[in-house]
């Protein structure tokens, strides 16, 4: 845990159950929420995975005066127990509902959205869901519950799910990823304050999965960086806004200048870093993966790729003046 106070570091408790490919959504300035992921290696080749390699338990954590309560405090299991703080059935139903390379976000301090991923159906074979789970807090413990409308959702994975906060509320915005036949999905999801999916909310101009998104103040998304259709990296970049009327949609900034939003790398940006100053509307955008020199697109696409890191950064700003300062 680390204390800008006093520039510190320290050591913490170690997480109740292993996971990767999880999430981590913060709640307030001392409360983690870990939802999901992997506790076992991923097998090499085939689709089947061993059924309890999925991680069923949410995980609270805090800092701060409140550090010694991290704790289980749920799992996921349709129907779900009687508060969701029992311990996990082994039936198959609740395997069914574990995920990882999902996405969870805050709507409010007791209601996370996840959505999309990768599971083990029944069968043991990964399958990607096609319904979203709604986390709500009943007292210490989150609830799971299944989320309504399914027809308003893509089933997806490598996905973003970004929080756009317009008129004092929380929209939940969902862009690109992949679906369970590993084609990229351009559609975009809007979820409410309370999560529950809107209809008609729009799509990208360029399909991709493996990309960045941020929120802008105002209700605005910049969408930039990833893999597109043909799994070429993506340079042009999608700034959106949301509009609330008649609904929820993402309408395209107005811009003269529309190239000013794409990056500048030409290597591509694949699961780049995204960050917002604090002092002005500026985004740094920095590093990501970049196929190694020498890959034949064509041989290889059914094959395990080979990325490198990228070393380079680059800012976007609409205050050019105040960068010139």
């Amino acid at each position: 845990i680390y204390d800008p106070g006093n520039d510190t570091i320290r050591g913490s408790n170690s997480m109740k159950e292993p996971r990767a490919f999880h999430t981590a959504t913060r709640i307030g300035d001392s409360e983690l929420v870990m939802v999901g992921g992997l506790s076992k290696p991923l097998k090499a080749g085939g689709n089947a995975l061993e059924q309890g390699q999925q991680v069923l338990k949410v995980e609270n954590y805090f800092v701060g005066s409140a550090a010694s309560n991290g704790r289980i405090s749920g799992h996921l299991a349709y129907p779900p127990t009687q508060n969701g703080c029992n311990a996990p059935s082994s039936d198959v139903l609740s395997e069914v509902d574990g995920r990882w390379l999902h996405q969870t976000v805050r709507l409010s301090d007791n209601l996370l959205l996840v959505t999309g991923g990768l599971r083990v159906d029944k069968d043991g074979k990964r399958d990607v869901p096609k319904h979203a789970i709604k986390l709500t807090r009943n007292g210490e413990c989150w609830r799971p519950l299944k989320a309504e409308k399914e027809n308003f959702i893509y089933p997806r994975y490598e996905h973003k799910a970004t929080v756009l906060e317009l008129e004092g509320q929380r929209w939940a915005v969902i862009s690109g990823g992949r679906d369970a036949n590993n084609r990229v999905v351009g559609p975009i999801e809007i979820w409410s304050p309370t999560g529950t999916p809107v209809g008609n909310a729009g799509k990208l101009a360029l399909a991709r999965f493996g990309h960045s998104a941020i929120a802008i103040p105002g209700g605005k998304i910049l969408i930039l960086g990833g893999l597109g259709s043909n799994h070429n990296f993506l340079a042009k970049s999608e700034f959106y806004k949301l509009d609330l009327s008649g609904g929820a949609r993402l309408l395209p900034v107005p811009t003269t200048s529309p190239d000013s939003y794409n990056l500048k790398e030409q290597n591509g940006r694949f699961y780049a870093g995204v960050a917002l100053s604090p002092n002005a509307p500026r985004v740094l955008v920095f590093g990501g993966g970049v196929r190694s020199q020498g890959t034949d697109l064509e041989k290889e696409k059914n094959k395990v790729w080979t990325f490198r890191g990228q070393r380079s950064a680059e800012f976007f700003t609409h205050e050019p003046t105040l960068d010139k300062k």
